[in-house]
Protein backbone atom coordinates (compact mmCIF):
# COMPACT_ATOMS: atom_id res chain seq x y z
CA UNK A 1 0.00 0.00 0.00
CA UNK A 2 2.93 2.33 0.69
CA UNK A 3 3.90 2.03 -3.14
CA UNK A 4 0.64 2.43 -4.50
CA UNK A 5 -0.06 -0.56 -5.35
CA UNK A 6 -2.52 -2.92 -3.92
CA UNK A 7 -1.60 -5.98 -2.05
CA UNK A 8 -3.74 -8.23 -4.03
CA UNK A 9 -2.39 -6.59 -7.45
CA UNK A 10 0.76 -7.02 -6.66
CA UNK A 11 0.27 -10.66 -6.32
CA UNK A 12 -1.76 -11.56 -9.21
CA UNK A 13 1.28 -9.80 -11.49
CA UNK A 14 4.10 -11.61 -9.13
CA UNK A 15 1.85 -15.26 -9.52
CA UNK A 16 1.82 -14.67 -13.70
CA UNK A 17 5.51 -13.40 -13.71
CA UNK A 18 6.57 -16.59 -11.89
CA UNK A 19 4.54 -18.70 -13.94
CA UNK A 20 6.15 -17.25 -17.14
CA UNK A 21 9.33 -18.03 -15.24
CA UNK A 22 9.34 -21.59 -14.58
CA UNK A 23 8.24 -22.62 -17.93
CA UNK A 24 10.96 -20.99 -19.62
CA UNK A 25 14.76 -21.93 -19.71
CA UNK A 26 17.61 -21.38 -18.52
CA UNK A 27 15.29 -21.65 -15.04
CA UNK A 28 11.92 -23.31 -16.15
CA UNK A 29 12.22 -26.15 -14.00
CA UNK A 30 8.73 -27.00 -15.00
CA UNK A 31 10.01 -27.13 -18.90
CA UNK A 32 12.43 -29.70 -17.85
CA UNK A 33 10.52 -32.05 -15.20
CA UNK A 34 7.91 -32.35 -17.79
CA UNK A 35 10.11 -32.34 -21.13
CA UNK A 36 11.89 -35.50 -19.23
CA UNK A 37 8.58 -37.09 -18.20
CA UNK A 38 7.31 -36.70 -21.58
CA UNK A 39 10.85 -38.47 -22.71
CA UNK A 40 11.30 -35.80 -25.67
CA UNK A 41 13.98 -33.31 -25.92
CA UNK A 42 13.83 -29.64 -24.43
CA UNK A 43 14.20 -27.57 -27.59
CA UNK A 44 11.66 -30.09 -28.82
CA UNK A 45 9.42 -29.36 -26.15
CA UNK A 46 10.10 -25.03 -26.20
CA UNK A 47 8.51 -25.03 -29.61
CA UNK A 48 5.35 -26.09 -28.84
CA UNK A 49 5.68 -23.74 -25.60
CA UNK A 50 6.19 -20.47 -27.73
CA UNK A 51 2.71 -19.77 -28.41
CA UNK A 52 1.61 -20.11 -24.67
CA UNK A 53 4.40 -18.11 -23.38
CA UNK A 54 3.41 -15.18 -25.92
CA UNK A 55 -0.26 -15.52 -24.23
CA UNK A 56 0.76 -15.47 -20.82
CA UNK A 57 2.92 -12.25 -21.38
CA UNK A 58 0.38 -10.51 -23.39
CA UNK A 59 -2.01 -11.23 -20.33
CA UNK A 60 0.87 -9.93 -17.91
CA UNK A 61 0.77 -6.56 -19.91
CA UNK A 62 -2.78 -6.42 -19.36
CA UNK A 63 -3.13 -7.10 -15.60
CA UNK A 64 0.01 -4.70 -15.04
CA UNK A 65 -1.45 -2.09 -17.18
CA UNK A 66 -5.48 -2.39 -16.60
CA UNK A 67 -5.97 -2.74 -12.93
CA UNK A 68 -8.92 -2.11 -13.16
CA UNK A 69 -10.10 -4.79 -15.41
CA UNK A 70 -8.25 -7.25 -13.24
CA UNK A 71 -9.73 -5.84 -9.72
CA UNK A 72 -13.29 -5.94 -10.83
CA UNK A 73 -13.90 -9.42 -9.50
CA UNK A 74 -12.68 -8.94 -6.40
CA UNK A 75 -14.35 -5.46 -5.84
CA UNK A 76 -17.22 -7.53 -6.53
CA UNK A 77 -16.87 -9.98 -4.38
CA UNK A 78 -15.73 -7.99 -1.48
CA UNK A 79 -18.52 -4.91 -1.61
Amino acid sequence: MAAGIDPIHFGIILAVNLTIGMVTPPLGDCLFVTASIGKITVPRMFKYLVPQIIILIIILFIITYLPKVILFPVNLLSG
